[in-house]
């Protein structure tokens, strides 16, 4: 007879609130959604940016400013996409991609 073993997983969160009985749900669910956040700018800067290794063979420095800079583009376009009025672009334009809408949008 095959035994399942139950995996245990441990979380840690750092916070300046104190854990209760009451609360510490809500802050590990805090915990676990600052987590995600994370992980989606990360893949998303990943996989839609293509950071590459251009600038790290040269020096670290020139790498961490290019990666700062590719951090304030991706923040800028996260603005950009959330805004009302290029949601509604987006709406109208129904077929089109995000992707391809900043492409027409950049050739205007």
């Amino acid at each position: 007879m095959i035994q399942k073993i139950k995996k245990i997983n441990r979380f840690v969160f750092i916070t300046n609130i104190k854990p209760t009985g009451a609360n510490v749900r809500e802050i590990c669910q805090a915990g676990r959604n600052r987590w995600k956040i994370g992980n989606q700018g990360y893949n998303s800067q990943k996989n839609g940016y293509s950071p590459g290794y251009k600038f790290s063979l040269n020096s670290f420095s020139s790498y961490r400013n290019y990666y700062q800079c590719l951090q304030i583009a991706h923040m800028i376009n996260s603005f950009v996409e959330h805004r009302s009025d290029f949601v509604q672009l987006l709406q109208q334009h129904s077929k089109q991609t995000v992707k391809n809408l900043w492409k027409k949008l950049m050739e205007t």
